[in-house]
């Protein structure tokens, strides 16, 4: 499936320009008037026609297509709210679904953590629960970043933060991900005749969240763009 994209979009051009050329040599030959009279209902005709064409071959030259449910902003908002409420009163067993990785790492009570970001360009969400445990292990759980366009959500297609632990410091790692969306909608002429709007698209997203269990009696110390929240237990 992924040669046939490839070579497609090339077949499909080299098809419209024969076309063109044996439209253009057959009017030429039966004589201006003709062609003037015409020319128009032939170009609509011939308009109307690479349309048909693009809706069947366009599904073919993706690489992959995957079936999306669509999710309102309003159910959006809603569902981070409660992601939010949860993760500040403690409560990670209800929001299982969005949890993506669960580390454990060891660390020396006696010294305190420092929390690292990789990059000044994202500000990173960290929940700190303090355990009462003298036991030295930090627990981590990551929960996912969502992505919705034109309400459809393309959360599941985005790579999660990464945690690095060494000595006193614990790095966050946001991937640098391109992602190309390509976005069907009613041509030019329809958005016309409806009245729709030419821009009509829309997107948000929301970034990753950081959960960690530490012990109560490290200390901890942050980057500038590391938010920490304080669990309420």
């Amino acid at each position: 499936m992924s040669v046939i994209g490839a070579f497609l979009p090339i077949l499909i051009l080299i098809v419209m320009l024969l076309f063109f050329v044996g439209i253009g040599r057959y009017f030429f030959k039966l004589g201006k008037m003709f062609f003037t009279v015409k020319f128009t209902h032939w170009m609509l005709g011939v308009y109307l026609l690479v349309l048909l064409v693009a809706a069947v071959f366009v599904p073919f030259m993706s690489d992959s297509k995957v079936m999306k449910e669509k999710i309102t902003q309003h159910d959006q908002d809603e569902m981070m709210n409660e992601l939010y409420n949860h993760l500040i009163n403690g409560e990670i067993g209800p929001i299982k679904e969005f949890l993506v990785t669960q580390e454990t790492f060891e660390h020396d009570r006696n010294y305190p953590l420092h929390i690292k970001s990789s990059t000044n360009d994202i500000g990173f969400s960290v929940y700190i629960e303090k355990k009462p445990e003298s036991k030295g292990d930090i627990e981590s759980f990551i929960y996912r970043s969502t992505l919705t366009i034109n309400e459809f959500d393309f959360s599941g297609i985005l790579e999660p933060y990464k945690l690095e632990k060494t000595a006193d410091t614990l790095a966050i790692h946001a991937p640098n991900q391109d992602i190309h969306v390509s976005i069907l909608g009613p041509s030019f002429p329809v958005r016309q005749l409806t009245e729709q709007s030419l821009i009509s698209h829309s997107s948000s997203n929301n970034e990753g969240i950081i959960y960690l269990r530490i012990p109560s009696e490290v200390k901890i110390t942050k980057d500038e763009n590391v938010f920490l929240h304080y669990v309420k237990k």
